[in-house]
């Protein structure tokens, strides 16, 4: 059973997959983050499809799971990048986007028998400086609600990637994204 960061594991790919090229969505394509991961995409060739809630992208989905269109998300066989999520100082909506949603986004995914999905954590699940860089193994120790959230987050996809129908799960902690305060 693959577990959460597991690059060694790769799910096995159907015949019928392999056919045809198998699609990466990159949800929140037009967020901070997103915009500077679809730009590369775009300029690299890679042919990704965008989600967002409106303007320009593949697929406009307003990221609630009952939405008509929420099915476009989701391709058996597939890889989802999620960069949706809250950074505010509310915590109800911390915990709402970025535990919940990625929750019912692992439920979703694993119903579409989707291979991997891609989840955007956060360092600040490491808490206060130790006086020397932080590293994988360090326990989370979160101090702020949007470190909290996201600590929570990684337990979400942690359980999740127990389950027997659960995609491969890679979480990601970004500390400083260079450049990406100079978009707004």
């Amino acid at each position: 059973m693959p577990r959460v960061g597991d690059l060694s594991y790769i799910p096995p790919v159907s015949a019928h997959l392999k056919e045809r090229e198998v699609t990466t969505t990159l949800l929140g394509a037009n967020g901070k983050l997103g915009s500077l991961l679809a730009a590369y995409a775009k300029q690299n060739g890679a042919s990704w499809r965008m989600q967002a809630r409106s303007g320009i992208a593949d697929v406009i989905w307003s990221g609630s799971f009952d939405a008509h269109n929420t099915g476009d998300i989701f391709e058996t066989g597939g890889t989802i990048i999620n960069m949706i999520g809250e950074t505010g100082p509310d915590a109800a909506q911390l915990q709402d986007m970025n535990v919940r949603f990625v929750d019912d986004l692992l439920s979703k995914a694993a119903d579409a028998r989707v291979a991997h999905v891609v989840l955007a954590s956060s360092a600040a699940v490491y808490g206060a400086d130790l006086g020397r860089p932080f590293v994988e193994t360090d326990p989370p120790s979160p101090i702020k609600p949007y470190g909290e959230s996201k600590a929570a987050m990684e337990q979400v996809a942690l359980a999740f990637s127990e389950r027997k129908n659960s995609p491969a799960i890679t979480i990601l902690r970004i500390g400083n994204v260079a450049g990406a305060d100079a978009l707004t």
